[in-house]
């Protein structure tokens, strides 16, 4: 027991410095930014700006921002508190649930395996998606404790808090639900008569949701227009994406390669405990109860499931479903430690393969440090003028306004037309959030016809070298772009463009 908590306390520190390190250097995206803006404003008002259609996705992820920022104030680390925090209680969620189902070894493979997956990016996004994946992990736990018979109401209450706070993170945590209930209903079949305990718990988790429905409807009502779009059933992108965050580095592809390797070996080895008798061996059966297998098999189909969701909802990407890498970290080394060979070789390898491959891994966190923003000289300069400041770019946009230095940043504005957007790249999600997000924030987002009518001279920034949308909708209109600093680069990141705009 001591060696446990020991292992499970060295583990979850060594997690938080890699991923707080991480955190410091890297700056904030687009939605990350939704994200820090948003958790500034009191819940009442956070409720009706997801009303307004301000954030498509379920606000838990943000309250839980805000109330870390209250107390520590936004950035790169404060603000990413609650993905960090998820992460690390998945992992350590995944020891406790891998290792009562086999052993600490293969538990231990389990805790550390997520790190090897998309899951390591959103640990350090501030987002929902690693809040879903605590989730999910705890809502397995809860119910696995509860069908074994171990303090079976608290654990139900875990299984139902989690799922409910899995929908209140991600809509799509939808999917969560099915693993759980295929393996009750296996069990219940298996012992033959049914649980209301579970039941009951089932279903308060569903009407903790029932609030959610109004900005469910408040999204659905985007998809038509949704940026992402799925044209075709992508499975195999969908588990590519989950599995693939790290498979293109070197120290990945031998640690994997080793590890196939010896599995294929060791699986054809005989299960033998002792010295044969008359020639014979002793067969050794590892066993999964058939609820906790039925569960695993169907955490491996959730990717799959969220592909034929989306196709249906007319909304999906791939980080959708990244809360499903819980339930697969979980499945893959039961599975697999179940028809091993029981001489425990493969457990030992399986571990050791993993501690090879973290290294590598923590290695790389600590060396690779992101350079921060340089100062966007151009910026500074144009918005000293008298002349307004454009900033093309859509999803770019944000990111250049968060990083201007803040007595400028009233000055850089952007230009929405969600129908201009939607005619000119099917979509007119950005232009949509912005002109909310404008609506309850500082960000200086105004519609584009109606600055035109009283501003015939700007100067206009694209963070990008090809031209956008805005710039063509004005050159429909007889514009003229005189060019300012051909080729300044945006803080450093990538070639922009600079304009002085001027119209009939």
């Amino acid at each position: 027991m001591r060696r446990r908590w020991i292992f499970l306390a060295a583990l979850g520190s060594w997690w938080l410095i890699l991923l707080t390190k991480l955190a410091r250097d890297k700056l904030f995206w687009h939605d990350e930014i939704y994200t820090v803006l948003l958790a500034r404003l009191p819940l009442g008002s956070l409720w009706r700006a997801s009303l307004d259609g301000v954030d498509l996705s379920p606000p838990l992820n943000i309250v839980l921002t805000r109330a870390v920022q209250l107390v520590a104030g936004a950035g790169p680390v404060a603000s990413r508190l609650p993905s960090i925090t998820g992460f690390i209680f998945t992992s350590l969620l995944l020891f406790a649930f891998v290792r009562k189902r086999s052993n600490a070894l293969i538990g231990a493979t389990a805790a550390l395996l997520p790190a090897f997956t998309e899951a390591w990016t959103y640990a350090t996004e501030a987002r929902g998606y690693a809040l879903t994946m605590a989730c999910f992990a705890a809502a397995l736990y809860g119910w696995s404790e509860a069908a074994a018979g171990r303090r079976v109401r608290s654990n139900l209450v875990v299984m139902a808090v989690a799922l409910a706070a899995g929908m209140w993170s991600h809509y799509y945590f939808v999917l969560a639900f099915v693993p759980i209930v295929v393996g009750e209903i296996v069990r219940e079949v298996t012992r033959r008569r049914p649980d209301p305990g579970f039941w009951v718990a089932l279903g308060a988790a569903v009407v903790a949701t029932l609030p959610l429905l109004p900005l469910a409807s408040v999204a659905a009502g985007q998809r038509a227009t949704f940026w992402a779009r799925p044209a075709h059933m992508e499975f195999g992108k969908a588990y590519d994406f989950v599995f693939g965050s790290l498979a293109g580095r070197q120290w990945q592809q031998i640690a994997g390669t080793i590890l196939i390797v010896t599995v294929g070996v060791l699986a054809c080895l005989p299960r033998t405990r002792g010295p044969a008798q008359a020639g014979h061996h002793v067969r050794i059966n590892r066993r999964l109860a058939r609820h906790d297998a039925a569960a695993c098999v169907v955490c491996l189909l959730v990717p799959a499931g969220g592909v034929v969701l989306g196709y249906w909802t007319g909304a999906f990407t791939e980080r959708y479903v990244v809360f499903s890498i819980a339930g697969l970290m979980a499945a893959l080394p039961l599975l697999v430690w179940a028809a091993a060979p029981a001489n425990g070789a493969l457990d030992v390898v399986a571990l050791v393969a993993c501690l090879a491959t973290l290294v590598g891994a923590s290695r790389h966190a600590l060396l690779n440090k992101t350079d921060p923003i340089d100062e966007r000289s151009v910026i500074a300069e144009r918005t000293k003028a008298a002349d307004p400041f454009i900033v093309t770019g859509a999803a770019d946009y944000l990111r250049v306004w968060y990083y201007t230095p803040v007595e400028f940043q009233p000055r850089v504005m952007y230009l929405a037309d969600p129908a201009a957007e939607l005619d000119a790249t099917g979509t007119d999600t950005v232009d949509r959030g912005y002109l909310a997000l404008a609506r309850w924030t500082p960000v200086p987002v105004v519609p584009l016809e109606g600055f035109v009518q009283t501003q015939r001279r700007f100067w206009l920034y694209s963070p990008g070298a090809d031209d956008t949308w805005i710039e063509r909708r004005l050159g429909s209109w007889g514009a003229t772009f005189i060019p300012g600093i051909p080729g300044t680069p945006a803080g450093g990141e990538q070639p922009g463009r600079l304009f002085l705009v001027q119209l009939p």
